[in-house]
């Protein structure tokens, strides 16, 4: 995906909505976008969470283990972030995620949190509203 249409997409999201336009851009320079397949791992309870990640297209959902097997307890669509945030205590998934559907995802490692805050104040804003408590994370 060239940068350009990324920035597009990232820009259209409701997160990005009163983000400045070069503060997209420098979020685009900085992450990557990965592609999964319908039934892929994307993180597990016990393995890094060092992401913050945005799905730009499908499905992701969250299982964890209830009654002695796999239980889905929530879903998400295009637009929803999740893995950790700036100010975000989050240590790990809460359950495994996986792809409900082939589903693309943009990724940002914390390692640039700290350049997000001094640099990207609408985005880092946005970030940490969407740690609201009544918000769905994770």
């Amino acid at each position: 995906m060239q940068s350009a249409e990324l920035t597009e997409r990232l820009a259209a999201l409701p997160i990005f909505r009163d983000v400045p336009p070069e503060e997209v851009e420098w979020v685009v320079a900085r992450g990557d976008v990965r592609t999964y397949r319908a039934g892929d791992v994307i993180g597990t309870a016990d393995g890094p969470n060092d992401e913050m990640l945005i799905v730009l297209s499908g499905t992701i959902g969250l299982y964890v283990t209830r009654g002695g097997g796999q239980r889905r307890i929530q879903v998400e669509r295009t637009g929803f972030v999740f893995g950790i945030a700036p100010y975000s205590r989050m240590k790990g998934f809460p359950g495994q995620v996986l792809a409900e559907d082939d589903t693309t995802l943009y990724g940002l490692h914390r390692k640039f949190f700290t350049e997000l805050i001094r640099e990207c104040e609408g985005l880092t804003t946005a970030l940490v509203h969407q740690l609201d408590p009544g918000a769905p994370q994770w």
